[in-house]
């Protein structure tokens, strides 16, 4: 998979990006989802995740991003920094 992915990227229809320590793959041409029956479905499958990513990445890079977490412990704060009494 990795030596086509790099053919890919050799030729411009995929171009790689780094977010966060993350490298991601991302299609240059819309000719590539076009004419890749496979690759528009593999898209359109994680459509929803790709967009929670683009979000997460706005936000971090805009410094937006709340650490927010809930506990699985209900003794214990829900929202980083938030006091324990």
């Amino acid at each position: 998979m990795r030596e086509t992915i790099d053919s890919f990227i050799a030729v411009r229809l995929l171009t790689t990006n780094e977010v966060a320590g993350t490298t991601t793959i991302e299609v240059s041409h819309e000719a590539l989802i076009r004419e890749w029956p496979r690759l528009a479905d593999w898209l359109h499958e994680a459509r929803d995740d790709i967009r929670l990513q683009q979000t997460i990445s706005k936000d971090a890079a805009d410094g937006t991003v709340q650490q927010v977490w809930r506990s699985p412990l209900p003794w214990l704060p829900t929202q980083r920094g938030a006091s324990m009494g």
